[in-house]
């Protein structure tokens, strides 16, 4: 069996689970062995089949009275022919991840021990050694998804564990650092397992040598010395090459986009907050959405965005176009340059500024000044969690109080110029503004 090109498929198939099709295709003649041994068929049939024309699309699966299947393009217009299937080719296999887990640990010689961890697509597989270490598998599909695994058992764990996974092609500086900060140990199972051509696995060195060799035992001086990263109920910090989980809190996602997004100019606590769905969708690692027409989960660029804002914040967008737009023609008259031409259509298009915001932009002012005070007290309050945090010995936490330090010094001192009432207008004009400003050297992983 081609080994190298099975771990890349199990990676590359979000599950793993597609029909027949999907896995003859990326298998070829391995897949009747691979099928027998670690795949199983679910009991919800597929809704969609994809195109043999390879285009991209994929085809509705249709469903008629006299027990016909035909898979039929929905391209607008429609350039392919419809497909007649049967009910073995609508069917979903999916990969046996308990057989899958049993196999790997029998060919390292682990001792079995299977439990769920709450992280999607990982699971406990075994344990490994007198202190009987976990050995956890994990089957990601991008290098976020990744991250946030890595970061979360970390951060549940808080112990050494063994990761398995199908290749290293999504482990990065920041996982490494990670693992290493707990002396764990990472197996790709590319360059560790082969399969037999009966299906069974089998080790390539026995696991005290694989373990031993420096290509596969995760470095500890390649890992980023600043780094935040949110994993599923937690975040994982490491700060001045230390570790240590912190608590999820809404401050904690204005802090982050600020540390991986130092803002050459202050940014308005607007245009901060509508930055904080994008982060939380992301690093949630969202992979799908439902399709308007067919109801059907809708697979999503790993780049995607999904829209998610109030009318509330559009209501701030505009009053906030307003407010640039009263800037540009006050610079005008404050212009030594312009003409009395000029100075009258800036003092024209001022008083209909004026007349609009009388009218229409009280309510969205109020809302303003009240964003730019739940952001701040966000962002406060949890500067004032990290710096009262103890730890296991009562003391208060290196780490955390250390990082709380150094978010008061870059972070809330310099946005405090930026602070004013709304009558108040500082040397930037950037009331209500937030920023930081790291120290040389300090470039923060995420």
């Amino acid at each position: 069996m081609t080994t190298c090109r099975l771990w890349q498929i199990l990676e590359s198939i979000p599950g793993p689970a597609a029909v027949a099709a999907v896995w003859k295709a990326n298998l070829g003649a391995d897949f009747d062995t691979f099928r027998a041994t670690f795949l199983r068929q679910l009991r919800t049939p597929a809704k969609s089949y994809p195109c043999h024309r390879e285009c991209g699309c994929a085809h509705e699966i249709v469903r008629h009275k006299g027990g016909s299947i035909v898979a039929v393009c929905r391209c607008e217009p429609s350039h392919c022919d419809d497909i007649r299937l049967t009910d073995a080719d609508v069917a979903i296999l999916e990969l046996n991840w308990p057989k899958f887990g049993r196999a790997i640990a029998q060919a390292f010689r682990f001792t079995r021990r299977e439990a769920e961890v709450g992280i999607p697509h990982t699971i406990q597989i075994a344990a490994y050694g007198d202190e009987a270490f976990p050995v956890i598998l994990t089957i990601q599909h991008d290098r976020a998804a990744f991250r946030q695994t890595v970061t979360a058992l970390a951060a549940h764990l808080r112990a050494r564990f063994i990761l398995v996974a199908p290749t290293a092609g999504f482990m990065d500086a920041t996982s490494r650092q990670i693992l290493a900060n707990l002396n764990g140990d990472f197996l790709p199972l590319d360059t560790t397992v082969r399969i037999t051509e009966t299906g069974s696995l089998t080790t390539v060195k026995t696991i005290a040598e694989l373990l031993g060799r420096q290509e596969v035992r995760v470095p500890a001086a390649t890992g980023p010395r600043y780094a935040l990263v949110k994993g599923m109920k937690s975040w994982g910090l490491v700060f001045d090459g230390a570790s240590a989980p912190v608590k999820h809190e809404k401050g904690i996602l204005y802090v982050a986009y600020l540390l991986h997004n130092p803002p050459i100019e202050p940014i308005h606590a607007l245009d901060l907050a509508v930055k904080v769905p994008e982060i939380y969708r992301k690093q949630l690692g969202i992979t799908a959405t439902t399709d308007a027409v067919t109801g059907e989960a809708a697979p999503l660029h790993r780049h995607a965005r999904i829209q998610e804002r109030s009318l509330g914040l559009e209501a701030l967008e505009s009053a906030k176009a307003v407010w640039k737009e009263q800037q540009k023609w006050e610079a005008v008259l404050d212009d030594d340059k312009t003409t009395e031409p000029e100075r009258a259509e800036a003092l024209r298009y001022l008083e209909e500024i004026a007349t609009f915001q009388r009218r229409y932009a009280e309510h969205s002012k109020s809302n303003a000044e009240n964003l730019v005070r739940a952001v701040r007290r966000a962002i406060t309050r949890f500067h004032d969690n990290l710096s009262k945090t103890l730890d296991k010995d009562g003391n208060p936490h290196p780490v955390l109080t250390g990082f709380a330090n150094h978010l008061n010094q870059y972070l809330l001192i310099p946005s405090a110029r930026f602070s004013g009432g709304p009558s108040v207008r500082t040397r930037a004009r950037v009331a209500g503004c937030f920023t930081y400003e790291p120290p040389p050297g300090v470039t923060w992983a995420g």
